[in-house]
């Protein structure tokens, strides 16, 4: 005879079952949170570069800095795919956020249409705002939790990823490469249209960079992080000083590319 399912037990687990995905929905990844702090530092460092070579008076092409934030912006989106996680920013960051913008736009109108203003306040500026956003990445932090849901496990990158991963790659490289030439402008334009118009074609397919942000694991995203560094690097050097020149810049144009195109084929990416 079979027995009869007790009522009682089949709620009692339901609602033990409603409890674990009601908790998983509060903890926060703390790969995640991460990167957000990782964001966060990222778009310090594009404002404050971006704001220095604005306020000397042979500004770098503002098409050197362009692509590497659109590729960021592009890549973030495929992250919170893969973390399955909504972006939703505190309060306070919101305000920080909408006056570190404000800041910036009246900072480079002073730049381009006023008398200018001086270096410091380029740097400054997005190290104050930056300063305004540590109490809520502690909250995350404090929040967040590593379990089964965030660990990275390992797996190859798929072929369309690779071959974005090095397209990009090799298009910081030779934007950081040329920037010593007498029509470094021209080429920075070229580049960069050219770049983002590939990209936004690939949009959705399986080369569109928000699958390539959804695959890419640690080592990956360390090693655009480094191709930014020295994107913003050069281009606050070639503003404010003469030291630029072509032998350097080449060699900078294949240190940001060499660690892209190296880890899409032989590291693994981790998800």
């Amino acid at each position: 005879m079979e027995s009869e399912s007790d009522p009682a037990g089949t709620a009692a687990e339901l609602l033990a079952a409603h409890r674990r995905v009601s908790e998983r929905a509060r903890v926060v990844p703390r790969e995640y949170v991460l990167m957000l702090i990782w964001s966060a530092l990222f778009v310090a460092a594009f404002i404050a570069a971006h704001l220095l070579t604005a306020s000397t008076e042979e500004p770098t092409s503002p098409m050197t800095l362009l692509l590497p934030i659109v590729a960021f912006g592009s890549l973030i989106q495929g992250t919170n795919e893969r973390f399955g996680v909504r972006p939703r920013l505190p309060r306070a960051a919101v305000i920080i956020s909408v006056v570190l913008l404000v800041s910036f736009f009246v900072l480079l109108a002073l730049a381009i249409f006023g008398p200018g203003y001086p270096w410091w306040v380029g740097l400054a500026l997005p190290i104050v705002c930056l300063a305004g956003f540590v109490p809520s990445g502690r909250r995350l932090l404090m929040r967040s939790r590593r379990d089964e849901h965030s660990t990275w496990s390992t797996g190859p990158l798929s072929m369309p990823v690779r071959a974005s991963t090095c397209f990009v790659g090799s298009a910081m490289g030779v934007l950081i490469a040329t920037q010593s030439f007498s029509l470094a402008a021209a080429i920075a334009a070229v580049v960069t249209m050219v770049t983002l118009a590939a990209l936004i074609f690939a949009w959705t397919t399986p080369f569109g960079l928000n699958r390539v942000g959804f695959e890419w694991g640690r080592i990956h995203w360390i090693a655009f992080g480094f191709a930014t560094a020295l994107s913003l690097a050069t281009s606050v050097l070639g503003a404010s000083t003469t030291i630029l020149r072509t032998p350097m810049t080449l060699i900078l144009g294949v240190l940001a590319a060499a660690p892209m195109i190296a880890t899409a084929f032989v590291a693994t990416r981790e998800r």
